[in-house]
């Protein structure tokens, strides 16, 4: 695993969540994704006073890629935690959870057009929400 700081955390975010790429677009849709985990772990690692992800004791929390979970372990307001965690392929309706988005998406795999409006909504919900406390 490559371990990053707290500076290298929020610039990714920074970087990632303001791109440029079309926004309405698995490739968006990615990015944003990736963005959201760099900028809740950056504001865990500031919540735990720690200096980088390598310092993380929580192996659930290290190698996560369940934004789920971190915004539930950061307390985050409920209406940011949301009420679903899991999605559905539209080719099969097969249930996922959300820490297998990133993977739809960099596969090309078509969500579910209802899970996935409601996976993007929550994490531009997000977004916003780092972008007022990273």
């Amino acid at each position: 695993m490559i371990h990053a700081g707290w500076n290298e955390l929020k610039k990714a975010f920074c970087l990632h969540s303001g791109s440029g790429i079309q926004e309405n677009s698995q490739s968006g849709y990615l990015l944003l994704f990736y963005a959201i985990e760099s900028g809740l772990k950056a504001v865990y690692l500031r919540c735990n006073k720690l200096s980088s992800t390598r310092k993380i004791v929580d192996e659930r929390i290290a190698n996560t890629h369940d934004l789920f979970l971190l915004a539930k372990t950061l307390k985050l307001p409920a209406h940011l935690i949301g009420t679903r965690n899991n999605f559905r392929l539209r080719r099969d309706d097969t249930q996922h959870p959300f820490s297998d988005v990133h993977q739809a998406w960099r596969y090309h795999i078509i969500l579910n057009p209802d899970d996935e409006n409601y996976i993007t909504q929550w994490l531009h919900n997000l977004k916003k929400w780092l972008e007022e406390n990273i």
